[in-house]
């Protein structure tokens, strides 16, 4: 039977030589002509960029430039200052007082504490009871403490007691032990102050926080009162209590 088809194997292509020895009509420059060629190419280039029309200016983009340029030297200099050796971080921070000026502007929380105490049973309780003094009860419904009223020398809140006493006293009273404990009743004011004092850095706001739970300054705007005195009365009050019972001599 004969094959269909030839296979390759047994005939196979010869190599072409179509172009076996043919002689490349190409011939490579000399050096002077390839230099030539060279400095024609770049002079070409040249006018051609010269004579291509240059980009317009976005002036937007660039004061944009601009602008982060200054950010990151701006940057750059505060974290400087914030990370040198003269950065005076380790400075103490002390907020300035909250109201137009400082009430009494040289208290001093070691010093004076127990004096600001006299100042505020001065203004809270005198001459209704010092330590075993009640306050009348709230009986404004919209105020936070309807129903409650005030114990002992520095008017505290019933309902404030408990938190109170655990916080600046170390253990947690009832209503009635705290009216007969008078330790603790000088403990809360005491703690409370000072907290306080610490963290607004003047006794005006401290004060301010004992009476309406704000700064002075916020409680004033505010209109703050108890329905018998205003903040700005009962700061003036403390003020005058502490420079009578004070050493400081008369409020400047």
């Amino acid at each position: 039977m004969s094959k269909l088809y030839r296979n390759p194997a047994d005939n196979p292509p010869k190599p072409s030589v179509r172009n076996a020895g043919k002689v490349s009509k190409y011939k490579p420059a000399s050096g002077k002509q390839h230099t030539q060629n060279s400095l024609m190419g770049l002079k070409n280039t040249a006018s051609r960029i010269a004579s291509e029309p240059s980009p317009p200016v976005d002036p937007i983009n660039e004061y944009r430039a601009y602008q982060q340029t200054q950010r990151s030297d701006v940057n750059a200099a505060m974290q400087s200052a914030m990370f040198s050796e003269d950065s005076s971080k380790d400075k103490p921070f002390r907020p300035k007082p909250s109201g137009t000026t400082g009430m009494i502007s040289d208290f001093n929380i070691e010093t004076d504490i127990d004096t600001a105490m006299e100042a505020f049973a001065a203004v809270e309780s005198r001459g209704s009871g010092d330590y075993v003094a009640l306050g009348p009860v709230i009986t404004n419904k919209k105020s936070m403490y309807y129903g409650d009223r005030a114990y002992g020398r520095y008017q505290v809140m019933g309902d404030n007691v408990p938190e109170f006493t655990k916080k600046y006293f170390g253990t947690e009273l009832t209503k009635e032990e705290f009216l007969k404990d008078t330790e603790a009743q000088d403990a809360v004011v005491k703690g409370f102050m000072r907290v306080h004092y610490e963290k607004y850095g003047n006794i005006e706001d401290a004060v301010s926080k004992w009476f309406t739970g704000s700064t002075f300054k916020r409680a004033s705007e505010a209109g703050a009162t108890d329905g018998n005195m205003t903040v700005n009365s009962y700061v003036a009050k403390f003020r005058r209590e502490f420079y009578k019972s004070s050493k400081k001599g008369a409020e400047s």
